[in-house]
């Protein structure tokens, strides 16, 4: 066994045993796929915590967990048009990534 893997066997093995262990977030599904700086987007998925924050490429947005399956952000006034993946992270730094899951679009 690789000495990493060992190490991760390690810190899985105290986690269970001191009782801390938690499900990672799971980000699902972004609707609407597309929007404007500006807009509140809606993320589904599991097992969310409030204190949650999501980013859309490598910005942070505004974030605000409605349920254990749902939260919001608002796409940050600055994003330039482009797509970009979409990344939620519990309080606990467990985080879940969809690449290519959100478009920001030009104002017309």
């Amino acid at each position: 066994m690789a000495r990493e893997s060992f190490n991760d066997v390690l810190a899985f093995v105290h986690v269970v045993r001191e009782g801390s262990f938690t499900h990672a977030a799971a980000l699902l599904g972004v609707s609407p796929t597309t929007g404007l700086p500006g807009q509140q987007v809606t993320l589904n998925g599991s097992n969310f915590v409030s204190g949650a924050t999501a980013k859309i490429g490598t910005a942070g947005a505004p974030t605000t967990v409605q349920s254990g399956t749902s939260a919001t952000m608002v796409v940050p006034a600055a994003m330039a048009a482009g797509t970009y993946s979409v990344t939620f992270t519990n309080p606990d730094g467990q985080s879940s990534t969809l690449s290519n899951a959100f478009t920001v679009a030009t104002q017309q």
